[in-house]
């Protein structure tokens, strides 16, 4: 293999073709495509329920796969090589266990496991323990800490070991915000050693802070599209045309054949912003005000209450030219096309 190959071989830390998830039958989990970078801080954004803790599990080798595909580091996981591999990802959980043991020793735990020896353990413990704020409390017993207390620790464990990529459920669940800081601080040092971090959130905001790549998790499928516009309801027939209420006043026209309890998602960058009613093929038009606008990378993300927040992404350019300001009155303009919906069965 030639230096080449092997640079795009190990592009991406992890790899997924076709990956299913099923639990007695039932699919919970069914992933085409998704790969993450090395060095990159990736997040995936869903609903409590979505599937986003199973995937993490999946992807750090933790629960077999039902069907499809995991490469790590550029190597494909197999039988043979799954528990060497295995060692390369860590998880922290969203409950994370705790050892009977100070907070010092639960995050040497994992080195000492690895053949550090023990005071070498303890200065790489300790050093971690500082990382995400809990240096005070490294001779405490780890099961009598607060819940965002136990969280850090088990981050410092993760961090202790030096991992290739990191999994994180709900990291900033139950931690206040002074120590929310901490932990992205700590979490921002990954890419920069060629790491690379995944972490799953129902929180849209932490998201987009923390994480060079957003994608969404609905019923148990990944899309790119981020899930800022993210409604659940019902999937009816109206006039013989699909669609579904998700607010009062409120009915979006769909395109598709899917009825009953779905999902739907609207990409922000389709959503079209206009100061009067605009001559357009689209179906889906409602009125609202701006509530609020936020700088995004090299664009402007517009939230409006319709009744719903939508938001909206658009350039500066045209946020300068439409004078959008909070409290300002505007159409918001899709079409069927631009939604997409998960879950549903066929009529």
């Amino acid at each position: 293999m030639t230096a080449t190959s092997t640079a795009t071989a190990t592009a991406h830390a992890i790899e997924v073709r076709n990956l299913t998830k099923a639990y007695e039958g039932r699919r919970v989990l069914q992933v085409e495509r998704f790969a993450l970078a090395r060095g990159a801080i990736a997040a995936v954004v869903g609903p409590n329920g979505s599937g986003k803790t199973t995937l993490l599990s999946v992807l750090a080798l933790l629960e077999p796969a039902t069907t499809g595909e995991i490469t790590l580091m550029g190597r494909p996981v197999g039988r043979r090589n799954r528990d060497a591999l295995r060692r390369r990802v860590v998880m922290v959980h969203e409950e994370p266990w705790m050892f009977a043991a100070t907070a010092l020793g639960n995050v040497a735990y994992g080195l000492s496991a690895r053949g550090v020896g023990r005071r070498e353990a303890r200065r790489r413990a300790a050093a971690a323990l500082d990382a995400v704020g809990m240096a005070e409390a490294a001779e405490r017993p780890a099961r009598r800490l607060s819940a965002g207390q136990r969280r850090r620790v088990a981050l410092a464990r993760a961090l202790a070991v030096e991992p290739e990529v990191l999994l994180l459920d709900e990291p900033l669940a139950g931690v206040d915000a002074q120590h929310a800081g901490v932990i992205e601080r700590a979490l921002a040092r990954f890419p920069r050693q060629g790491r690379s971090v995944m972490l799953a959130t129902h929180r849209l905001a932490a998201a987009y802070r923390l994480a060079d790549r957003c994608v969404g998790l609905v019923a148990g499928r990944l899309t790119e599209t981020p899930l800022d516009n993210h409604f659940a309801g019902t999937v009816v027939e109206r006039d013989g045309e699909p669609v579904m209420q998700i607010a009062p006043g409120c009915t979006v026209h769909l395109a598709t054949d899917l009825r009953g309890p779905a999902h739907v998602v609207i990409d922000p960058r389709t959503v079209i912003l206009s100061r009067r009613p605009a001559a357009s093929s689209a179906r889906n038009t409602f009125f609202g005000r701006v509530a609020a606008l936020a700088v995004q990378g090299d664009g402007v993300r517009v939230t409006v209450d319709v009744g719903v927040p939508v938001v909206a992404q658009v350039t500066e350019r045209s946020m300068r030219q439409m004078g959008l300001a909070p409290g300002q009155q505007v159409a918001v303009i899709f079409k069927t096309l631009s939604v997409t919906v998960y879950g549903g069965k066929q009529a």
